[in-house]
């Protein structure tokens, strides 16, 4: 396993933060120093809970400075750490803080290459003390590597920077150049007067190599580039470009041959192949899935076609995760123990995901420190794993996981691809979880309440009219504009619209105000960079109707498909908004009629950009007669293109009325009578 080394780095007031990875099994305290030390002096603390986590973080973040790490940790001890970082990074600081220690201890750490060593002391601050102990061992180090940098930077200019180059006399060797040497693991030495097309070009190729050279020695070369595979010095396979040319030699002539290294290019080119089949297998299975079920066993079918020993989808409870659909080699989930509790396998990258709710990248898992799972992976043929969150608007739905035979498998652009896809994923469960919710034979209509400031536009009705009792605010509609900005549509009751315009131009996540009509009762479009309760509750597959809000509380109106998903939604909004309670509920049976014609909206299946497109015409007035608002307007209110904006309207209008007019044969029969 190798790590990316860090580049040189600025010292001084305005430099960046010092990154540094404390690694201690005991979760609360790790916290607890981390932010001490975060608070004491310009540092930046990366939390790794084992031996095994430090490494991924060391592997992915080129960044880190300085380890600080305790000594005693189960199954890995600190000393077996510091002695394997220090063979890929021997340059990064690493302190020792624990409440154990020797003579012996303090003498192998130092032998391995220690920068610091201390005992902890619960009696006595000791953040002070490390944090001096950290900037010192770090500045010393940014000093050695900004003069190692200045050597190098004098180093690369002097070298050589061509292609490899082999002159050849009837096929004898010559001369050959370092960049040659470096390419091939052959020197000048070995290749003297060796056959440069037997011992370096793969056997299948050397027939069309050798008549290029015979070609170049007749004096008929025309410096046409050529590939040929080469074997270097350790039977290693790189795919190369060559060119040849003739020059005169000590009364005869030589060729020149040009070796130029593509495999890794050659590599990038098949990984782009890969990804648009990849990519379009994908969109093909978003189109033909009938249900979430159906969509998962689709893509981790295509992951395991596309090269992964094994693909699987799962969902994290309160202390493990739950398989829903697997593909490929099993043997390994009949064995592993996918639990999130406490005594979770050290290095499943599936269990750092549920805990972190970050992407996990294993490159090689044989250069993991020998752990249970990484002995049972081993076994079952795995060399590299990811595992991936399935989240969308902030609602997690699962864990992709995907495991490949070789090392190193799972490169950036895989990484890359792997990332998108999940992403992709999880929003098309979101969509087939709220097409579900909206097609479900029961509904739970509710009214909840949200007291004190918990919803911005209670203190846009405070400061705007502080003395009415009967000011209010109805929200008509609420949907996502961008990742930043959030759209909502509301009429004013007893509230002045110059006050509240006022009030809203100077309230800190008030974006943009428009007047959509300024007559009574006054109608106002909100942009705005949080996300209000009503967006939250459409992520959780709520139907979410008009909301009323005073100066002291805000009443939500939703339909959800059951009473667990109103418990979720209420859960959900409690952890961010503080005091809700539940005015009303009531749980009924949709109507026969209702499962099959539904809202035409909701039905025609629309994007989140056409149905807003469809929302914002609609309350400003685009199909009223005489109309109150042109589209350019009403794409003015919203910061996006005339063209655009028409471009999702008609999309918008054209899916509905298709919905209306040209769906089932049923649904035309009652549309007739």
């Amino acid at each position: 396993m190798s790590y990316p080394k860090s580049e040189p780095t600025p010292t001084g007031p305005s430099a960046m933060p010092i990154e540094v990875l404390l690694v201690d099994d005991d979760e609360r305290w790790s916290e607890i120093l981390a932010s001490d030390l975060e608070r004491e002096a310009n540092l930046k603390v990366t939390v790794a809970l084992s031996a095994n986590e430090a490494l991924m973080t060391l592997q992915e973040r080129s960044s880190i400075e300085c380890v600080v790490a305790d000594y005693v940790m189960p199954e890995i001890d600190g000393l077996q750490l510091l002695e394997r970082v220090r063979e890929e990074r021997s340059e990064l600081p690493f302190i020792f803080f624990t409440g154990q220690g020797s003579e012996d201890v303090a003498s192998r750490a130092i032998n391995a290459g220690i920068s610091d060593y201390f005992t902890k002391d619960p009696t006595v601050d000791q953040t002070p003390l490390l944090v001096n102990r950290i900037i010192q061992a770090v500045e010393q180090r940014r000093l050695q590597r900004d003069l190692e940098a200045s050597e190098e930077r004098y180093r690369t200019i002097t070298e050589q920077i061509w292609d490899g180059i082999v002159i050849l006399r009837n096929d004898r060797v010559l001369f050959c150049n370092e960049r040659f040497t470096k390419v091939t693991g052959y020197d000048a030495e070995n290749m003297a007067d060796r056959s440069f097309v037997r011992t370096a070009i793969h056997p299948d190729d050397r027939a069309a190599v050798n008549d290029a050279l015979q070609t170049a020695r007749s004096g008929n070369a025309n410096g046409d580039v050529f590939e040929a595979r080469l074997i270097t010095d350790t039977d290693e396979l790189r795919e190369c470009e060559y060119t040849i040319q003739t020059v005169p030699f000590e009364n005869d002539t030589a060729q020149v041959v040009s070796v130029r290294d593509v495999t890794e290019s050659k590599r990038r080119q098949r990984s782009l192949r890969r990804e648009r089949e990849l990519n379009r297998s994908v969109r093909t299975a978003l189109v033909k899935a009938r249900n979430r079920s159906d969509l998962e066993h689709r893509i981790t079918a295509l992951l395991s076609e596309s090269g992964y020993e094994l693909a699987w989808i799962g969902e994290t409870t309160d202390d493990s995760i739950q398989l829903r659909r697997v593909a490929g080699t099993a043997r390994y989930l009949d064995r592993v123990t996918l639990s999130v509790g406490a005594g979770a396998p050290t290095g499943e990258p599936s269990i750092w995901t549920a805990r972190t709710g970050d992407p996990k990248f294993v490159a090689d898992i044989s250069e993991m420190f020998p752990t249970t799972w990484r002995d049972l992976a081993m076994e079952c043929g795995f060399g590299s794993a990811a595992a991936l969150p399935l989240c969308h608007n902030g609602v997690r739905y699962g864990i992709l996981a995907v495991y490949h035979a070789e090392s190193n498998a799972i490169d950036e652009s895989e990484r890359e691809l792997l990332t998108e896809l999940s992403e992709t994923l999880a929003f098309a469960i979101h969509h087939a979880e709220v097409k579900k919710a909206l097609s479900a034979p029961t509904v739970v209509e509710a009214e909840l309440e949200l007291t004190g400031p918990s919803h911005y536009l209670t203190d846009l009705v405070s400061e705007s009219a502080p003395d009415v009792a009967a000011a209010e605010l109805t929200v008509h509609g609420t949907h996502r504009h961008t990742d930043a900005l959030t759209m909502q549509y509301i009429t004013l009751s007893n509230v002045p619209i110059d006050r509240f315009v006022a009030a809203a131009e100077t309230h800190p996540v008030v974006e943009k105000t428009t007047a959509i009509d300024e007559n009574n009762p006054p109608r106002i479009q909100l942009a705005v960079t949080e996300a209000p309760p009503e967006l939250k509750l459409t992520t959780r597959a709520a139907v979410v109707g008009t909301s009323t809000v005073r100066s002291d509380r805000a009443i939500l109106r939703v339909e959800l498909p059951s009473e667990r998903a109103l418990s979720d939604a209420v859960a959900a909004l409690e952890d961010e908004h503080g005091d809700l309670s539940v005015r009303s509920k009531i749980t009924s049976t949709r109507p026969e009629s209702a499962h099959d014609w539904g809202s035409p909206v909701e039905a025609a299946d629309l994007t989140e950009k056409q149905s807003a497109a469809l929302q914002a015409a609609y309350l400003h007035g685009y199909y009223e007669q005489p109309r109150e608002r042109s589209a350019t307007e009403i794409a003015e209110s919203l910061g996006i293109a005339h063209s655009t904006y028409l471009q999702h309207l008609r999309t918008a209008q054209q899916k509905v009325f298709k919905h209306i007019y040209e769906s089932t044969p049923e649904r035309q029969a009652r549309t007739a009578e």
